[in-house]
């Protein structure tokens, strides 16, 4: 499902019906919590009221751009790593 709008027009008197409560399980499955399902995971942004899960990397990865979008990488030796003896 994807994120829908909330209703914020509740009246005094009204019931909540199927739609509602549809509207508000389609809802809590696009949370953060709801989208990770291992020790590690993050939460990605991929659009407006859209998230996505970005599986945790293997060792020795690190968290880079990619796309304009996060995504895990190796690091790619450099003179400035090596001068902190990371490499």
């Amino acid at each position: 499902m994807t994120w829908q709008t909330p209703k914020t027009d509740w009246q005094t008197g009204d019931i909540v019906g199927d739609e509602d409560l549809n509207r508000i399980e389609g809802n809590l499955a696009e949370t953060g919590p709801a989208k990770v399902t291992a020790a590690g995971d993050l939460v990605v942004a991929v659009g407006p009221n859209a998230l996505q899960r970005l599986p945790v990397g293997t060792n020795g990865q690190v968290l880079v751009v990619s796309g304009g979008m996060p995504a895990w990488g190796d690091i790619v030796p450099d003179e400035h790593l090596a001068m902190w003896g990371m490499v």
